[in-house]
């Protein structure tokens, strides 16, 4: 799990490790860096999207893309 192991290098996540007999378990969650990170991620993509809404909607004059 590349994306995994590359968000933990960064402290965006915290690892737990369980052993379960021969097995390993990993448990996954945010940290307070990676929480802080995913709400910034959220309000760009907002941003994006309205962005986009208003170029759709320039060429209407009922506010529905032509």
């Amino acid at each position: 799990y590349p994306t995994l192991h590359s968000l933990e290098s960064e402290g965006l996540v915290e690892v737990e490790t369980e052993y379960i007999g021969k097995r390993v378990r990993k448990y996954y969650r945010l940290s307070d860096t990676g929480k802080t990170r995913a709400s910034e991620k959220i309000n760009e993509l907002a941003e994006f999207m309205n962005t986009m809404r208003f170029l759709l909607n320039l060429g209407s004059e009922s506010g529905k893309p032509a």
